[in-house]
């Protein structure tokens, strides 16, 4: 089972509403309108970015690619 897929069995099995993925923070999900850590893992960029993997289409993942890109070449 992928990493996201048992992020959201966990949501579900807590009935959590969202999930905050975020750089340099642990993972959290939203439980009754507060946000939980689901563990104390600082997530690094590249984690961030394989679990976004795990759920977007290949076209959506293009997308993402070019804008990242583009967004790249606007700070250097």
């Amino acid at each position: 089972m992928s990493a996201m897929k048992r992020l959201f069995q966990v949501m579900a099995d807590k009935k959590a509403s969202d999930i905050f993925l975020s750089v340099g923070a642990p993972i959290n999900i939203k439980i009754n309108g507060v946000a939980v850590p689901v563990n104390q893992t600082i997530m690094t960029s590249d984690t961030v970015r394989q679990l976004l993997y795990e759920v977007l289409t290949e076209r959506q993942a293009r997308e993402y690619e070019a804008r990242r890109a583009s967004t790249r070449k606007r700070w250097s």
